[in-house]
């Protein structure tokens, strides 16, 4: 594939990358067009270092959620506000169609709970799919505003991304499961 974010493994002599994760993928894909080095993220390297000394039973009882219950973190995007959002989504009513479907199935359980982690709400931008949520009030389903992504992380049991950020990133540092709605909705 010719991933756009990789072009430059075509040109350059040595191409550096987070980790070994990517390497691989940069080797599988790219082949011997550059040599690939994981150089690592002080930021990365630190937020690893926490979440291996982090009790999800604390993380959960300061969020307020059940202790047994399995938790998923929902990290969405913003509509209509530069955030990238996949590629089938490429208008605002079918990014909160998707967004609504993610919810409702949630809403229609009872297993597990959902905290749905909006982007940028440190901006006062209003993201419609927090309006809807906030009408309909599913018992199972909770907006987490205030707290950062990386002190949702110990509470999790099991993360879905309609986006790509650096919260994927710092999700993909634990051994919990990883979902991206692009190819789970359509």
């Amino acid at each position: 594939p010719n991933f756009w974010y990789y072009n430059d493994l075509h040109f350059a002599d040595v191409h550096a990358v987070y980790g070994e994760g990517q390497a691989r993928f940069c080797r599988a894909h790219y082949g011997g067009k550059t040599r690939v080095a994981p150089v690592g993220s002080a930021a990365l390297d630190d937020l690893s270092r926490r979440l291996a000394c982090a009790a999800p039973g604390e993380a959960r009882r300061r969020l307020g959620l059940e202790a047994l219950r399995p938790v998923v973190v929902y990290a969405t995007g913003q509509m209509g506000h530069g955030i990238k959002v996949p590629p089938t989504y490429r208008t605002d009513s079918a990014y909160f169609a998707m967004e609504r479907r993610v919810i409702e199935f949630f809403a229609a359980q009872s297993v597990a709970q959902l905290v749905v982690k909006p982007k940028n709400t440190e901006f006062g931008l209003k993201n419609p799919i927090l309006a809807w949520i906030e009408e309909r009030r599913p018992a199972n389903v909770r907006v987490e505003l205030e707290t950062p992504f990386s002190e949702l992380i110990p509470a999790a049991d099991a993360f879905l991304f309609d986006y790509s950020s650096t919260a994927l990133l710092e999700a993909l540092l634990t051994d919990k499961a990883v979902f991206m709605t692009d190819h789970l909705l359509n």
